[in-house]
């Protein structure tokens, strides 16, 4: 899923897409992003997703969005919650630099898939025995 995920924000990345001007273009306050790194990655890529003006795109893309959510807390407890990685690519994605941005991604991404299995673990650790998470 992490693959699928990459694999949407790349191609929203590929396709023309104007800057952002602002941090409240990628859903931040004027003193930039809180504490929960999961929180700005998220509001990141549907910012990077919704510049490329493709309704179909941009379903796909929630869809999985939406499937990996639960993730977020397991990836907290791994210490996938890379401040640098996501300020960075905040920064190549302000400045237009999506050949930087695309170069990021690696960074982001990487270390997640390596822990999947480890994430699905947690996860399902994480909840009572009856619930099986909807995430494969």
């Amino acid at each position: 899923m992490f693959d699928l995920h990459r694999l949407y924000v790349s191609a929203a990345l590929a396709a023309p897409w104007r800057l952002v001007e602002n941090s409240e273009d990628l859903g931040a306050g004027e003193g930039g992003f809180e504490p929960d790194v999961g929180d700005a990655a998220r509001r990141l890529f549907s910012c990077l997703v919704g510049r490329a003006r493709n309704e179909t795109l941009s379903i796909a893309y929630q869809r999985i969005a939406e499937r990996l959510a639960p993730i977020g807390r397991a990836e907290i407890r791994a210490g996938l919650q890379d401040v640098a990685v996501v300020a960075e690519m905040t920064d190549r994605l302000r400045v237009g630099d999506q050949a930087g941005l695309a170069e990021l991604l690696g960074a982001y991404y990487g270390p997640r898939r390596e822990a999947a299995s480890e994430l699905v673990k947690a996860l399902r650790s994480a909840r009572p025995r009856e619930y099986i998470p909807d995430i494969v």
